[in-house]
C-alpha cells in the first residue's frame, strides 16, 4: 500500500511511538528539503522526521521498519531500511532501480523492480528482486534484460509473488507468479493483464482484446485462482472517452467481501468500491485519488487526493463513501502499518 502525504499540523512535534510493532503513518511532504521522510500516530498527528532520508517511503506491515529509495533520485539503485524508532539505518546493494517497493507481509523482505542497460546507457529491461530486510541481501527473480515487470502483489502467506510482465516495449503485460525464494520457474497466470493484487483470490486489471498491433487501452477487474483456473470478469464498467482506461485493483478490504481501486486514464484516478461476489462497482466521490491503506475491520479507509503540490489531502472515508477531515495536507507517498486504526492516538 503506497501512495503519498503531508502533515495538517504545521511544524513537526516529536512523537513518542513503541518501539515494535507500531501502527504508524508514514509520508513524505511534498515541499521543503528533498527525502525527507514523516512518521507518524494513526490520525496524522505528532509526527517526527527520520535522520535518514530517502525517496519513495513504504512502512512495513508490523510498523517497524521503512523501505525508501536512496537519493539524489529515485533510480540510484539502492534500497535503504530505516528502523521507524531508533532511525538506524541499512542501505544495501545496487539492485533496485525504479519506484516500486512492496513489502511481504512478513515484513522481512522487500520486492523491488531491477534494470538493464546498454553501454550506452539505454534501457533494455526492467526485472523483480527481492530484498532481505535483515542482511540487505539481494535476490534476482526475473532477470531483466529483454523483460518488462511493473507491478507486484506479495501472496498473504510470503511464500509467492504475483507480478506483470512482458517483452520490453509490448502494449500489454500478463500476469505471472513466481516462488518469493527464486525456487521455481515463473508460472503463467492470465494473460492481458496488470496490476495484480493478491487476497481470497488475486484481482488484476485485465486488458480488453484489441486489433492486432493495437494497444490495449480498456480495463475491468478480473480475479483468478492462485493456480491460474476460474479467471472471472467483475466489472463491467463502460465509457466513451479515450482518455478513460477502466477500473483496476489495489487492495482488498478485509473479509474478502470488497476490492478497492480506481478508474484510470490521462490525469484520471477515480475512487471505486468493487463488491467481489456480485462485480458492482460504486464510485465513491474522490477524482484524483490513490487508496493509501484500509484499517482492519474493514471499515475505515485511508485515501489521497491531488497528485502533486500543496493541493494534496489526505483523508479518512468510510467503506460505504462517507468521508471525514483531511489528516494531512500537501504530502507524497502516504503509507500505513497494517494494524492502522482511524482514531487512535
Amino acid at each position: 500500500m503506497g501512495a503519498r502525504m503531508r502533515l495538517a499540523t504545521g511544524a513537526l512535534a516529536v512523537a513518542v511511538l513503541p518501539a515494535t510493532g507500531a501502527a504508524v503513518m508514514v509520508h513524505q511532504p511534498d515541499a521543503g528539503p528533498p527525502g525527507r521522510i514523516v512518521v507518524s500516530r494513526d490520525d496524522g498527528t505528532g509526527g517526527r522526521t527520520l535522520a535518514a532520508r530517502g525517496a519513495i517511503p513504504v512502512v512495513s506491515p508490523d510498523g517497524t521498519r521503512v523501505a525508501a529509495l536512496t537519493l539524489p533520485g529515485a533510480y540510484a539503485g539502492r534500497v535503504r531500511l530505516i528502523d521507524v524508532t531508533g532511525g538506524r539505518a541499512r542501505t544495501t546493494s545496487r539492485v533496485c532501480r525504479g519506484g516500486l517497493l512492496a513489502w511481504s507481509p512478513d515484513s522481512t523482505r522487500v520486492a523491488c523492480i531491477t534494470e538493464s542497460a546498454a553501454a550506452d546507457g539505454t534501457v533494455t529491461g526492467n526485472g523483480l528482486a527481492v530484498v532481505e530486510a535483515a542482511t540487505g541481501r539481494s535476490r534476482v527473480l526475473v532477470r531483466a534484460p529483454g523483460r518488462e515487470v511493473g507491478s507486484v502483489g506479495w501472496a498473504p502467506d510470503g511464500r509467492r509473488i504475483a507480478y506483470s510482465d512482458s517483452r520490453f516495449g509490448a502494449v500489454t503485460p500478463d500476469v505471472f507468479v513466481i516462488a518469493a525464494d527464486g525456487g521455481s520457474r515463473p508460472r503463467l497466470l492470465i494473460r492481458r493483464a496488470d496490476r495484480p493484487v493478491w487476497g481470497p483470490r488475486i484481482a488484476v486489471a485485465r486488458y480488453s482484446p484489441r486489433p492486432a498491433g493495437a494497444p490495449a487501452t480498456r480495463t475491468q477487474v478480473w480475479t483468478v485462482g492462485p493456480g491460474g483456473g476460474g479467471a472471472r470478469q467483475l466489472t463491467s464498467f463502460r465509457t466513451t472517452s479515450p482518455l478513460v482506461t477502466g477500473p483496476s485493483p489495489a487492495l482488498w478490504v478485509p473479509g474478502g467481501r470488497f476490492i478497492l481501486g480506481a478508474i484510470g486514464g490521462t490525469d484520471t484516478s477515480d475512487l471505486v468500491r468493487v463488491d467481489a461476489r456480485s462485480g458492482a462497482l460504486v464510485r465513491l466521490g474522490p477524482t484524483q485519488a490513490t487508496v493509501d491503506g484500509v484499517s482492519p475491520d474493514g471499515r475505515t479507509l485511508l485515501f489521497t487526493t491531488g497528485f502533486t503540490g500543496p493541493g494534496l489531502r489526505t483523508r479518512t472515508m468510510t467503506i460505504a463513501g462517507r468521508e471525514g477531515p483531511a489528516l494531512l495536507r500537501g504530502a507524497a507517498f502516504v503509507s500505513v502499518s497494517r494494524d492502522w486504526t482511524p482514531g487512535r492516538r
